[in-house]
């Protein structure tokens, strides 16, 4: 490394201020300096939405992952269930774990797939949340994702018949 960069600059020896040094090599290995190097590429998760579908039936929630742009780097990041959803884990969808998502360099888009338990109950949309955390090569811009499991059941009818009645005086 002094032979390669007392050829550069005959007036820098390694015996001179080792931050000098240390900035001449960082130039040569990467070709720029840290300050123009490109900004890290954000990642966003999207709130998709899925009909439950019929009693002992599934459905896939497509969770998408994106890259604001593609990087020449491996990038990587962990999704888990937050939990704070409306819809209950085991009964309207099935468990996942907290998983490790990795984007090779060049791409921009992964997704996961959360599947979905089937009704016959009239209820409300519900929610499963989907949170973001531990980047490596990329920062979060939106972590946290939301989808919705759109209720289909009809809500129940109610006949009253009443049959004849009389009242006595």
């Amino acid at each position: 490394m002094a032979c390669l960069v007392s050829r550069l600059s005959p007036c820098v020896r390694p015996s001179r201020s080792a931050g000098l040094v240390a900035a001449l090599v960082l130039l040569l290995c990467q070709g720029r300096p840290a300050a123009a190097q490109d900004p890290l590429p954000t990642l966003s998760i999207s709130s998709p939405s899925v009909t439950e579908g019929a009693p002992d039936s599934t459905a896939t929630l497509t969770f998408q992952l994106s890259l604001s742009a593609a990087s020449t780097q491996t990038v990587s990041v962990v999704y888990s269930d937050a939990r704070t959803g409306t819809a209950t884990v085991n009964q309207d969808y099935a468990a996942f774990s907290t998983q490790l998502v990795t984007f090779a360099a060049g791409e921009t888009s992964q997704s996961f797939d959360v599947t979905v338990t089937g009704d016959a109950l009239h209820e409300s949309n519900e929610t499963v949340v989907v949170t973001l955390r531990s980047p490596t090569n990329a920062t979060i811009a939106t972590g946290t994702g939301t989808g919705t499991i759109t209720d289909d059941d009809d809500a129940p009818t109610v006949t009253l018949t009443l049959g004849r009645t009389s009242i006595r005086e």
